[in-house]
């Protein structure tokens, strides 16, 4: 619930949290060693990202 994402959620363009979500899944996969996808959720509501890791092999 960070002020930035507050006000991405409530600006007038499209918003998308792709460029995180590949962040997350690049630092996930070096971490862990194995290829993975990351996912997100937007909750408008609530002002809350939700981020998935899905490892692929």
């Amino acid at each position: 619930m960070a002020d930035s994402v507050v006000h991405r959620l409530h600006s007038s363009l499209d918003t998308e949290f792709r460029l995180e979500a590949g962040f997350l899944s690049e630092c996930v996969s070096l971490i862990k060693q194995r290829p993975c996808e990351c996912r997100e959720e937007i909750h408008k509501k609530i002002h809350q990202i939700e981020f998935t890791t899905i490892f692929t092999d």
